[in-house]
């Protein structure tokens, strides 16, 4: 009797101590379409969402203008953690409806990205250049609600490493 109840501790016990490895993956968001004012990627692998106050702006924001150069958008993201700083942007202009968009020098969508514990910046210019996809899963004017997913590489001619934006998500309410 004694054995069983030692060995009833011992498995519990053992059970109890493990720990669940949490992947970068698992950190981010679910992916929805239902203006939950969320928004991930893994950044090189490691996950990223907004988070922080700067005191001057939400660290997660979007402006669509579907009148204005034939449909633009602009959203913002931030983190700040140690009084880093860490952001990313999307701009475009010519879309107004859901549908997969390219990310590429001669595109008219674009990201940029900075970064101060690195010093990395990547600004859509000559030096500088992207590849990828925003695919706009959801665009709601009615219910105000801008959905949708991404994966880019970021390069730079300069001292910057690549980098890259994987499993990307974002679902705002307007």
């Amino acid at each position: 009797m004694l054995r069983i109840i030692f060995s009833t501790l011992v498995c519990t016990l053992l059970c109890c101590s493990c720990k669940k490895n949490i992947t970068e993956l698992q950190k981010l968001p679910a992916i929805s379409q239902n203006g939950a004012n969320t928004f991930g990627c893994l950044i090189n692998g490691k996950a990223y969402v907004p988070s922080g106050w700067d005191g001057n702006k939400p660290n997660f924001s979007l402006i669509i203008d579907p009148s204005f150069q034939n449909g633009t958008f602009l959203m913002r993201v931030y983190r700040l953690k140690d009084n880093k700083y860490e952001a990313l942007s999307f701009a475009s202009n010519n879309i107004k409806q859901t549908g997969s968009y390219t990310i590429s020098p001669t595109s008219n969508l674009f990201v940029d990205y900075y970064n101060d514990d690195t010093g990395c910046e990547f600004l859509f210019s000559a030096a500088n250049f992207s590849k990828g996809y925003v695919n706009i899963t959801r665009y709601d004017l009615v219910n105000g609600i801008f959905s949708g997913e991404f994966e880019c590489s970021l390069y730079s001619q300069t001292s910057c490493d690549t980098i890259r934006l994987t499993n990307g998500r974002f679902d705002k309410k307007m």
